[in-house]
């Protein structure tokens, strides 16, 4: 669809009248209706912005990008040219004292030393890749290879390393420095051939780049040539030959095409399919037997080639002085350039996958690495033609000297390149261009993986450069393969699509990079922006509001550029933003109308739209919509993009923000999405939903579309992750602000970048969280999202912690949870310690309900899931049980404090303890009491007074702590764990320079530790069985008193009133009089013949009260046909004038009652009862706030889905008294179980450590100070509470400063 279309069907979408005309909403006649909408529980298995620019395009962004390419370039060069020179200047050592005389002993002991030191700078890649490939497969899960294949790769990774240090042992040494640079570009022989074959057999061969492929295996099979014509050295040749075609066997995956599969070349492909699931098992392996290979070749040479007696004798002979006196080599000559050699390749590794991870491959990567080639061949060129007499003994001394001491330019010109064949070169280094010519051409994803770059887990410290280049995936040739099965387990069962009917669908691939668009894929990124609201205030609807509105600027500027200036933009997104309103309704004596907080959000939508633009917008076009759920506003922004807020009605929908996701959920995913694509091929399918996501947001979410961005980019890197959530940063003012903002750095600091390396996260936030659309989709996901709660357990899993709920179910089918630390978002924070306590009473009883689930399903987590190890579920386990303990640890710190701090406590030897304890103690016992036997009120305001007290007691604790550690010994133990406690957060501080102001909060953090960590966790325990949602609040309207109504000692049956009248029984009538007719509890007879009548009560006549509420109804439409023909000017005909009957005076006391006003009545001969249908003419639609909004309904197809979806998921539960009592018994059932076991396990807990630390055997020397100890249990415990953050909720994780301090105190007690 072209620009001008899109423009013309958004026109047509702002002026249509009738939803028949209305884009996706239209009715097709020829077309059935489709109802198979839920299929997730059915899947088994485990105006625009034309001035405005983007933030990549202004110009302060436009000159960093330019430094930084100019910077990676220059880095990347400098490191790989200081790789290849330091490489010749070590070989270069070699062959300086071999061709000395004199120096048997001397020389083989310093050749000795030279030769290892390249031995283990060829072995420190293969190190640092051992470590990451075991602890990958640590806390991975990872697949063994099959035999051949592993079989197959050890042997020409064997080669590899064979060959490699012949070339660096006997090649270069033998060879110079110059013709040895220039023989770097020979090792591609194999790599030519794998690549002809492929591309012969792919396009033929008779293509013009199959020509060139043959031309390029005669280049560099033209080292053969060059070898008959440069030496006549029998030996040399074939060490020379073989180490070339040795080396070049190691980079063959680079150009093996993955899309044969069949023959030889489906053979290869399938074994690097197999390679690449299995990679990291056999790197583990190979690594390991490739750092034996490359010391058994040392030794090899070392024996062989030099004096078997002398071979092993240290370098003490050199005395700092060996050869002549033109040259010195020393340790430190060694030693810094294995330093220089080494670092540079390990630094310029970084900065290549920097380059390729941000896209600027070509000016950061391709390039240097060409040139470094170039350069070190020049400068070694001119080292080789200075005049070593005129020049110092230095680094460029010892390469002239190693040269052919030809110095004068042109002599060594026509000696070297001609009569030495160094022409040949030539043929090698423009042949190695075309082999790894697609570095030219990336077209990979952004933040893509190391895997998704290089084929090997890692670089080549000898041949730095060419092994880039080589081991670059080739993105053109990889593509990602999807099995029938995998693809219809996730979405296309819900599609209801015969798989059958297509052809190329068991052959499904597609393009594992998906920002640049190609033919007949033309969907871009969608991201369905979805947010859930309730009682939030006007500045934090602000807050959401102008960060959509950012967004949609930012699109809108994207798609003018794309549109009109023709730019390529792998960033281009397309968004709709839904916003789902909880209980938005209010009853009226009139109908139900929209609440204060519905008008708040609509004048906020126009004050941020003024706020942002500087435009001055007094209202905002809106459509109004009618739904089965209760309705919704639709907008048209400024930026062309729409705005959904959907009115949820508490009477037909069940409210809180679970059921608002699924509701959006199954509205977006499985109609919305499902009528887009259910008539594209299976293909197109797949590509639409992998790039469909779903942002999840709180009602006072503000964000940046950059942090946006950034989380779209981690998820298309790698389909397997279901989520990624950024860095929340609280907002708002007061001491419990504060707090958070140090409780949500550090977890982030530590926990989440914890989780994200030992395994994945464990919960995304609902507040700023990206969604992947197919993982939401996939099997037992939604389908167990949805149930409904009636164990104590799926309370507190379900309701109380929703976020963790859908993560927990992601994890459990093998999706991975990432966490991007460069995407920020703010939201508002609890203020007040009571409503800080009561989300936490949430989070807490959810988090170890979760967690506990994690660890007892552990075996399914580690089966399901790659990124769950066993290791990973014990070091959960360890967190959990750590959490669980963390009041007890406390209570040790203020007892050891108390007991240090107070001076009878310091005097009694024997009970000072003891009375410290019972001192600190009381207090939790009693808040501990409270808990149990208060009402909730009162248990939070004995918080507040504790949590003054607890402070004020934590700052006398600290001035005590500062007076003795400025008097103790320096280095003492209490040095020891002040510094280990300040350190790791100062360095995590100043790692992070956008959070480093939150260091100065660790203050109230730390004063706040004994009510975050006891009173809190006692409140949350002691009140789990509350399920109330605790924050945002409204507050309830005091009862108002009711008339004097007639008293009837009878029941009376309700009367119900249909479409707008509020009045619903009839006690709501005045106390007038109405006729009573006589009923009975038992009647039997036969019709109104006779009847049988037993227990005679009175009831009021239905028929006076029905007639009388349908002339209510008549009398509002000829209301409103007045007021039309007041409008229009047309003269009022008579006024009516009633019979002072009793029907009339009930008739008049309704309209009162229900108009507010006595109401003047014209002649309407043609007047009919006006009835209201919830779909067509609500009631709320006529209110004052939106009475200028254009009037649509929905399609029938959609009004069957709504009402199918509402009837199956989200109808409100009918009250049962039964089963909440039930219920609320198990509830408060699980609570006293939970209490006994908590409070014993922390009374165990404190004896244990309590009589550990009394006991003096447990104390040993301080390893610093002699006259010192310290508490051997105490320091373990010690390590194990300063390597893991305990888990309180989803969010974050509390270091524990307790035990610090415990162990502190206990120290002082303990040091003389």
């Amino acid at each position: 669809m072209t620009a001008t279309e899109e423009k013309t069907k958004d026109d047509d979408f702002q002026s249509c009248e009738s939803f028949d005309t209305w884009g996706e909403f239209s009715i097709d006649e020829d077309e059935g209706v489709t109802t198979k909408w839920d299929a997730f529980e059915k899947l088994d298995g485990l105006k625009q912005y034309t001035k405005y620019k983007t933030e990549d395009n202004n110009l302060p962004t436009r000159i960093l990008k330019l430094c930084v390419c100019i910077l990676t370039f220059l880095l990347l060069t400098t490191c790989a040219v200081v790789s290849k020179t330091g490489l010749i200047y070590m070989t270069t050592q070699i062959r300086t004292l071999l061709d000395t005389p004199g120096n048997d002993v001397v020389g083989a002991s310093a050749i000795w030393y030279w030769i290892l030191w390249l031995c283990v700078s060829d072995c420190v890649p293969l190190l640092i890749s051992l470590y990451r490939c075991f602890m990958i497969v640590l806390f991975r899960k990872t697949k063994w290879p099959s035999k051949s294949v592993f079989l197959s790769v050890a042997l020409i990774e064997t080669a590899h390393s064979v060959g490699l240090s012949i070339f660096v042992f006997q090649v270069l040494p033998n060879v110079g420095p110059l013709m040895g640079v220039l023989l770097m570009t020979a090792v591609a022989l194999v790599p030519s051939i794998i690549l002809t074959l492929f591309r012969a057999q792919r396009d033929g061969l008779r293509t013009g780049k199959t020509v060139i492929d043959v031309l390029a295996i005669g280049m560099q099979g033209s080292i053969f040539v060059w070898l008959y014509f440069y030496t006549a050295n029998t030996e040399m040749i074939i060490w020379i030959s073989a180490s070339l075609v040795l080396i070049s066997f190691g980079f063959w995956e680079s150009v093996s095409d993955e899309r044969f599969t069949t023959g030889v070349f489906g053979t290869i492909s399938r074994a690097k399919q197999n390679l690449n699931s299995a990679r990291y098992r056999t790197y583990t392996i190979l690594n390991i037997w490739k750092i034996c290979v490359s010391f058994g070749v040392m030794v090899y040479f070392g024996v062989t080639k030099y004096n078997l007696a002398i071979f092993f004798k240290p370098l003490s002979g050199l005395n700092n002085n060996v050869a002549d006196e033109s040259s010195t080599i020393s340790h430190r000559d060694v030693y810094w350039s294995f330093f220089l050699q080494t670092i540079s390749s390990f630094v310029g590794y970084i900065v290549a996958v920097f380059a390729v991870r941000t896209q600027i491959q070509i000016v950061g990567f391709t390039l240097p690495l060409v040139t470094s080639h170039l350069v070190s061949i020049v400068a070694v060129f001119l080292m080789s033609c200075l005049n070593t007499e005129d020049i110092s003994h230095n680094f460029i001394h010892r390469i002239a000297v190693a040269g052919n001491e030809c110095h004068p330019v042109g002599q060594f010109i026509g000696t070297f390149f001609i009569s030495n064949y160094a022409w040949f070169s030539v043929f090698w280094f423009v042949s190695f261009l075309w082999i790894a010519g697609h570095i030219w051409f990336p077209n990979i994803e952004k933040l893509a993986k190391s895997s998704r770059i290089f084929c090997r887990p890692f670089y080549c410290n000898l041949l730095f450069a060419e092994s880039l280049m080589l081991n670059r995936i080739n993105d053109h040739i990889l593509t990602d393969k999807f099995t029938a099965e995998e693809v219809m387990g996730s979405y296309l069962s819900l599609l209801s699509i015969d798989i059958n009917k297509s052809q190329s669908f068991h052959d499904i691939s597609s393009p594992l990079c998906d920002n640049h668009v190609t033919k007949g894929d033309k969907k871009p990124t969608k991201i369905f922006l979805c947010a859930t609201m309730w009682h939030e205030n006007e500045n934090e609807m602000l807050n959401l509001l102008k960060s959509i509105l950012r967004l949609d600027k930012d699109q809108s500027a994207r798609r003018l550029a794309k549109t009109y200036f023709g730019k390529i933009d792998t960033d281009y997104y397309e968004f709709e933003a839904h916003i789902l309103f909880d209980d938005a309704f209010e009853p009226t004596p009139e109908g139900d109308v929209i609440n204060e907080f519905v008008v708040f959000f609509m004048d906020s939508l126009v004050k941020a739209i003024r706020n942002l633009n500087g435009v001055p917008v007094t209202e905002l076009p809106f459509v109004k919509i009618p739904t089965p759920h209760g309705g919704r506003l639709e907008w048209t922004l400024p930026g062309d993009n729409r705005l959904t807020l959907h009115l949820k009605n508490k009477l037909f929908v069940r409210h809180r923000k679970r059921w608002s996701q699924v509701m959006y959920m199954y509205y977006l995913l499985a109609w919305k999405l499902k009528n887009e694509i259910q008539h594209d091929t299976p293909e197109h399918q797949h590509s639409i939903v992998q790039k469909t996501f779903i942002l999840a947001l709180d009602g006072d979410s503000n964000f940046r579309p950059r942090a946006v961005l950034q989380l779209v980019d981690l998820m298309k890197r790698d389909k397997k992750v279901g989520a990624a959530c950024g860095r929340i940063h609280p907002i708002g003012t007061g001491p419990m602000v504060w707090y958070q903002k140090f409780e949500y750095a550090t977890g982030h600091w530590f926990q989440k970048a914890a989780e994200h390396v030992f395994g994945c996260v464990l919960c995304s936030p609902g507040c700023f969280s990206l969604f992947r659309a197919n993982a939401i989709m996939s099997p037992n996901v939604m389908s167990k999202y949805t149930v409904n709660a009636t164990t104590p357990k799926e309370y507190l899993q379900c309701d109380q912690g929703e976020d963790r709920w859908l993560c927990t179910l992601m994890l459990k089918q093998g999706f991975r949870i990432e966490y991007c630390a460069a995407s920020d978002a703010k939201t508002y924070s609890p203020e007040s310690l009571h409503e800080f306590f009561n989300q936490r009473r949430r989070w807490m009883p959810s988090t170890i309900a979760n967690n506990f689930d994690l660890i007892m399903d552990g075996k399914l987590f580690v089966a399901q899931n790659e990124t769950f190890s066993w290791l990973y579920i014990a070091y959960q386990s360890a967190l959990f049980c750590i959490s669980l303990i963390a009041p007890s640890i406390v209570i040790l710190l203020l007892t050891g404090a108390c007991a240090s701090a107070v001076p009878a406590f310091r005097r009694d030897k024997v009970y000072g303890i003891w009375k410290s304890l019972g001192l600190v103690g009381g207090p939790v016992v009693f808040y501990a009491i409270i808990c149990l036997k208060a009402k909730r009120e009162m248990q939070l305001q004995m918080a507040s007074v504790l949590t003054v007290l607890y402070s004020i007691f934590m700052l006398l604790v600290g001035i005590g702590m500062t007076l003795v550690l400025s008097q103790s010994v320096f280095c003492a133990p209490g040095h020891f764990l002040v510094f280990s406690i300040m350190v790791p957060f100062v360095l995590a501080a100043l790692a992070h320079p956008y959070e480093a102001t939150c260091l100065p909060h660790m203050i109230w953090y730390w004063l706040s530790v004994p009510s975050m960590f006891v009173l809190l966790f006692i409140y949350a325990i002691c009140n789990m069985h509350s399920v109330a949602w605790g924050t945002r609040e409204k507050p309830q309207p005091e009862p108002e008193k009711e008339e004097p109504q007639i008293k009837s000692t009878q029941t009376k049956a309700p009367l119900f009133v249909k479409e707008g009248n509020a009045i619903s029984d009839i006690d709501q009538l005045p106390a007038i009089q109405v006729h009573e007719k006589t009923e009975a509890v038992i009647k039997m007879g036969c019709d109104y013949a006779f009847q049988l009548m037993c227990c005679l009560y009175k009831t009021p006549d239905r028929d006076d009260i029905e007639e009388a509420a349908m002339q209510i109804r008549i009398n509002q439409f000829e209301d409103r046909v007045d007021n039309l023909m007041h409008q229009l000017n047309i003269p009022l005909v008579e006024r009516v004038e009633t019979e002072a009957t009793p029907k009339n005076q009930l008739k008049a006391k309704l309209s009162d009652v229900i108009a507010g006003s006595p109401r003047v009545k014209f002649v309407s001969p043609t007047a009919k009862p006006y009835e209201r249908n919830n779909l067509l003419n609500p009631y709320w639609i006529e209110g004052k706030r939106l009475s200028g909004g254009e009037l649509r309904v929905v399609s029938e197809e959609e009004s069957v889905f709504w009402n199918e979806l509402i009837e199956k998921y989200l109808k409100p539960l009918d009250k049962d008294d039964v089963q909440e009592a039930k219920v609320n018994a198990l509830l408060v059932k699980l609570r006293n179980k939970s209490v006994i076991g908590l409070y014993t396990l922390n009374l165990l807990s404190i004896a244990l450590i309590f009589f550990i630390q009394l006991n003096p055997a447990m104390q040993i020397p301080w390893i610093l100070n002699t006259d010192m100890s310290f508490d051997v249990f105490g320091m373990v415990f010690f390590a194990v509470l300063h390597s893991c953050h305990v888990r309180t909720d989803d969010r974050d994780a509390i270091p524990p400063h307790g035990y610090f301090h415990v162990r502190y105190c206990r120290y002082q007690n303990f040091s003389r």
